[in-house]
Parts: structure tokens; sequence; C-alpha cells
């Protein structure tokens, strides 16, 4: 009972640090984006930058504050771009539909675009990104001589299987 409680409270923490780095990141995003627009930039391409800027900022944050995770995982690094592209691509896609279908004001369209872009990323990293992987590690790779199935993120996992070499 107290390891569940203590591991929920630990996904509330990783949720409450996943938020703050997501509204870092859409500041990030924003400034840059009405910035960019405001030197004249079309709004299609000022959004591709300031959001990959927003997306830089949101790998280095989650990756090493919210998810501890260490070590380099090109699969990890693929996941999260995949899952960013299609964010980008849900943005741009509300962006244009909601400022040129349908007539509404850029400021309000890039909301829209931020708030169906934001769901996505968030399901997308919790759910596949930086999911936990539970691996069985080897006695002798425990410091108490036992095996052990532990909740670790993928990139730790080879170092699990490997005994750390």
């Amino acid at each position: 009972m107290k390891q569940r409680t203590a591991r929920h409270r630990h996904s509330i923490v990783e949720f409450i640090k996943f938020a703050c780095v997501g509204v870092l990141n859409t500041c990030i995003d924003v400034a840059i984006f009405f910035l960019l627009t405001w030197f004249g930039i079309p709004y299609v391409v000022a959004q591709g930058v300031s959001y990959s800027c927003g997306t830089g900022n949101s790998y280095l944050l989650n990756k090493f504050w919210t998810f501890h995770s260490s070590g380099l995982s090109y699969a990890e690094i693929f996941r999260f771009i995949v899952v960013n592209l299609v964010s980008l691509g849900i943005s741009i896609a509300v962006l244009a539909i909601l400022r040129e279908k349908m007539g509404i004001g850029l400021a309000a369209a890039k909301g829209g675009a931020t708030v169906c872009a934001l769901a996505a990323n968030f399901l997308g990293n919790k759910l596949w990104v930086f999911k936990k992987r539970e691996v069985a590690c080897d006695r002798s790779m425990v410091g108490n001589g036992r095996a052990e199935l532990r909740t670790i993120p993928e990139c730790e996992f080879s170092r699990c299987t490997s005994g750390g070499r």
C-alpha cells in the first residue's frame, strides 16, 4: 500500500512538472510566434519556427527534470520527434482552419491550435516517449544480490541488462 501511495505521489509530481514545462514551452512558442509575425513572417512559417523552439526546450526539461531520464536513447529521441511532428501538424492544421476557413482572429486561432496540440503532445509524451518500462534485472546487477523487477526509463534499460557496462 505504501509503495502504491509513493508511486501515485510520484506521478502527481511528474504531472505538475510536465505542466510547468508546458507553460514555459507555450510562453516560448507564443512569444516567438508573435515576434516573427510582427516582423512580417507568414504565420505558418512562424508557427513552425516557434513550435520548434518550444519543442527543444520541452525535450531537455522533460527528459532531465520531469522524468529524470538519463543517457542517450535514439529510440526516445525518435519517438519525441514523431510526437512533436504530429503535434506540429495538428497545430498548423487547426491554426489554418480557424484563421482561413472560420475567419477567427490570429490570437484566438493560435490559442485553439495550442490547446489541440497540447492534448496530443501530453498523451504522446506520457504514454509513449517517456514511458517507464518494467524490466527484470539480474541479481548480480542489484545491490542486495536478488533479482528485481524495476520500473526504469527505456534509455537505462541497456545499463540494467548489460550490468552497467
